[in-house]
């Protein structure tokens, strides 16, 4: 036991010892009282735990309680804390299983955890968790794994949502899952989230984001692909990359994708009349200018809707005589041209190359097209 002028502390264990049986039971209390800032707490927490061996079995429990709370001029909060493991093994199996529970007004959280394991065999495990604060409306994550010796496999998955409140709202979303076999790996990787910001009464923006990851990898296929996309009000951006292998080709795939409003530039604005300092000069003023029309915007964008999508790809397509063909192509598209080149290269008989390339535009100078093909004899 201790005792100061801003702390009282007390903290009492007791063991108790019977055959093959050990318990332990421990509690301990805590008072703070600080004047100066008109800070108190008080905290108090038992821990009861229990070991017994019964033939080749063992058995351990460990349980917690406690509570506390605080108080301050201009906050105040109190909790309770309850956890309880019980895990039992022998030669050949063990068994897990956890459960907790914190509950206060800033805090609130449930925690389930179950693992079972059976030596050279396999290994299980699940859990789950629930939590509340004053800004998360609700989170919750799960998770699940097996690895299995005899089918020589591991795979675990794990998914985590997120509700948002306040003045950032939205969701947030994780999921991961991972599959390893002798002869195969698979890994899933998926992020997602949306976002409202509220910046005013009068003000508000709104954001999406995403980002995916792919990996499959065995013997007929290897694939990996990745995505992202960023979205902020009527603005947006993407990409995605795909590499792959399998038996009739392998190939490299890309695309970037974007759209953006240009509405806010046909509203009118006005810039007042501005006294330049030091020297006798003012600007003059600016009534009810449209940057769209009079920059000549209008006629260069032809709509305020402007879209980018660009895509490539470079393919190797295999042939049963180890020479093939080399396929590339790539194309642009946006408001004002439109332009898609490709080319191939092939040797079956003959090395021939072959290329081409065409672009449409609402601008005559940007029209064009080109068409060639060369071979040689090998």
């Amino acid at each position: 036991k201790a005792t100061t002028s801003l702390l009282t502390a007390e903290l009492v264990n007791n063991v108790l010892i019977d055959g093959l049986s050990v318990s332990l039971d421990t509690t301990y209390n805590q008072q703070i009282n600080i004047a100066l800032i008109s800070f108190t707490s008080e905290t108090a927490l038992a821990q009861k735990a229990a070991a017994h061996l019964e033939g080749q079995t063992l058995t351990l429990t460990v349980g917690h309680e406690g509570t506390a709370k605080f108080a301050l001029p201009d906050y105040s909060d109190e909790g309770t804390l309850k956890s309880d493991l019980h895990y039992t093994m022998d030669f050949n199996t063990a068994k897990l299983t956890y459960t907790g529970d914190i509950n206060s007004a800033t805090l609130k959280m449930k925690q389930v955890l179950n693992a079972d394991a059976v030596v050279l065999s396999y290994l299980t495990f699940d859990a789950r968790v629930e939590a509340e604060s004053p800004i998360i409306k609700n989170s919750l994550l799960t998770a699940s794994g097996k690895a299995h010796l005899g089918d020589m496999k591991v795979e675990i998955k794990a998914n985590h949502d997120t509700e948002l409140a306040g003045a950032l709202s939205g969701t947030l979303s994780n999921s991961i899952h991972a599959l390893v076999k002798a002869y195969e790996v698979v890994l899933d990787f998926q992020n997602k989230g949306n976002a409202k910001v509220s910046l005013a009464d009068t003000l508000s923006a709104k954001l999406d984001l995403q980002n995916d990851y792919s990996v499959n990898l065995n013997q007929d296929l290897q694939h990996i692909n990745t995505m992202a996309l960023v979205k902020l009000n009527q603005y947006k951006i993407s990409y995605n990359f795909t590499a792959e292998n399998n038996q009739a080709e392998t190939g490299i795939y890309a695309a970037v994708d974007s759209e953006a409003n240009l509405e806010f530039l046909t509203v009118p604005i006005s810039i007042p009349e501005l006294a330049v300092p030091i020297i006798d000069f003012k600007t003059p003023a600016i009534n009810d200018i449209n940057l769209y029309e009079h920059t000549g915007l209008k006629h260069l964008l032809t709509s305020t809707e402007q879209t980018v999508d660009v895509d490539a790809k470079i393919v190797y397509k295999k042939s049963s005589f180890a020479v093939g063909s080399l396929v590339s192509e790539a194309s642009f598209k946006s408001s004002i041209v439109n332009l898609n080149v490709n080319a191939e290269v092939s040797a079956e008989d003959d090395l021939v190359i072959r290329i081409g390339a065409v672009s449409a535009s609402v601008f005559d100078g940007l029209k064009a097209k080109i068409d060639g093909t060369d071979r040689k004899s090998v």
